[in-house]
C-alpha cells in the first residue's frame, strides 16, 4: 500500500521485484531543458542497479535513481554520471516510504531533495537531452526492487514547490502544478 492522505486518498502503488518487473511507457519522454522528477519510493535494497526510478531500455545512457543511502544518480545523454552525495543526515532507508525530488536546470545544476529537505550539494550539469521510456528498469538487465508511487515529471523547475509536493509526507494533488506526466498507480488491484 502506498502513502495515503485524508483529502487525496491513494491506497495503491506498484511493487517491483528486482528480477523482471518494470513499466514500459507508451512513448519516450525527451527532456532537453529544465525538468523535475518527483516520486514516492519504498526501497527494498539500496544499490546502484536496483533502485532506478526511471530510465531508458536497451541503452546505458539515461537514468535517475537512488545509488545508495547517501547518493542520488542522474545520468543524461550517455555522459558522465551526475551524483549528489548526502552528508549522512538525510539518508534514504530501506522498507519505508520516502519522497524524492530531482531537479535539473540546464547549464546550471542538478539538485535533489529527500522528504522535502535538500539532499547533499548540487552538482554541475550540461545540456544533454534526457530520454526515458521505462519506470523500474534501466537498460536490458537492471530491474528495480522497491515500491513506487506518484511518479511525476515536469518540464519546469519545481524546487520552489517542494513543500507543497512533499506535503508533510502525504502525497497530494499535483494537477495545479501542471506536470508533463503523472503516473499515479492508484487504479485497480492485483498484477499490473
Amino acid at each position: 500500500t502506498g502513502p495515503t492522505g485524508p483529502t487525496f486518498t491513494n491506497t495503491r502503488s506498484l511493487s517491483f521485484d528486482g528480477t523482471d518487473d518494470h513499466t514500459r511507457l507508451s512513448s519516450t519522454i525527451s527532456l532537453s531543458g529544465t525538468f523535475t522528477l518527483s516520486a514516492w519510493v519504498k526501497p527494498a535494497v539500496l544499490s546502484s542497479n536496483n533502485t532506478n526510478i526511471i530510465g531508458i531500455e536497451a541503452s546505458n545512457t539515461n537514468k535517475i535513481g537512488i545509488r545508495s543511502a547517501s547518493e542520488v544518480q542522474v545520468k543524461l545523454g550517455g555522459s558522465a554520471n551526475h551524483v549528489i552525495t548526502g552528508d549522512g543526515s538525510n539518508n534514504f532507508t530501506t522498507g519505508a516510504w520516502q519522497h524524492i525530488l530531482v531537479v535539473r536546470v540546464v547549464n546550471s545544476n542538478v539538485t535533489a531533495f529527500r522528504n522535502g529537505v535538500a539532499f547533499g550539494s548540487p552538482v554541475s550539469t550540461g545540456t544533454q537531452t534526457a530520454t526515458f521510456n521505462n519506470i523500474g528498469r534501466f537498460n536490458t538487465v537492471n530491474y528495480s526492487e522497491y515500491g513506487l508511487d506518484e511518479v511525476a515529471i515536469f518540464d519546469t523547475d519545481q524546487s520552489s514547490n517542494i513543500s507543497s509536493i512533499y506535503n508533510s509526507g502525504i502525497p497530494g494533488d499535483l494537477s495545479s502544478l501542471s506536470p508533463l506526466h503523472w503516473y499515479r498507480f492508484e487504479e485497480g488491484s492485483g498484477t499490473t
